[in-house]
């Protein structure tokens, strides 16, 4: 979910396990010259998981790579099962009320789904999804971002 960590543990992480860092976001507004808030505001939320799942599904990291996906990677299915294929899903676990602090005000424009519903409507429908397609649970709730990244390394290792 935005909000959980994903961006802000990749780059720890991927110090503790030697790899690099493939952040999804990234390689989509370099593959679409535009920003997120950009691509969802001018063709939509259903334009932008196309463009999502386009980009997942032609990922082939390196081994002991970090994949950052957005939020939005869970509601594309062939998408996620290309990130079962290729590497261990990794659920940050963060309670709602973690997720509205650190996202403050404002910053929505970048939520797929968020011009029909809530904050709290768009947590509560992927965080079955989240759980669904997750390897390895961590709690992301509290920490500094190596704190959660040595839970993450911890946690893969273990399984």
């Amino acid at each position: 979910m935005s909000g959980a960590g994903k961006s802000a543990i990749a780059a720890p992480l991927a110090r503790l396990l030697g790899g690099e860092v493939v952040d999804v976001d990234a390689l989509i507004e370099v593959k679409i010259g535009e920003s997120l808030p950009e691509l969802l505001a001018k063709r939509g939320d259903e334009e932008f998981l196309r463009i999502e799942s386009e980009v997942i599904r032609a990922l082939n990291p390196k081994p002991d790579s970090i994949i950052a996906t957005g939020g939005s990677a869970v509601l594309i299915p062939e998408a996620m099962e290309h990130l079962r294929k290729i590497s261990r899903i990794v659920y940050l676990a963060v309670p709602f009320k973690t997720i509205e602090c650190r996202r403050g005000t404002g910053a929505e424009s970048s939520i797929v789904g968020i011009g029909s519903k809530t904050l709290q409507e768009i947590y509560d429908e992927r965080l079955p999804l989240y759980k669904k397609y997750a390897d390895v649970v961590v709690d992301a709730a509290s920490g500094s971002s190596r704190d959660v990244a040595e839970r993450v390394r911890a946690a893969v290792i273990k399984n």
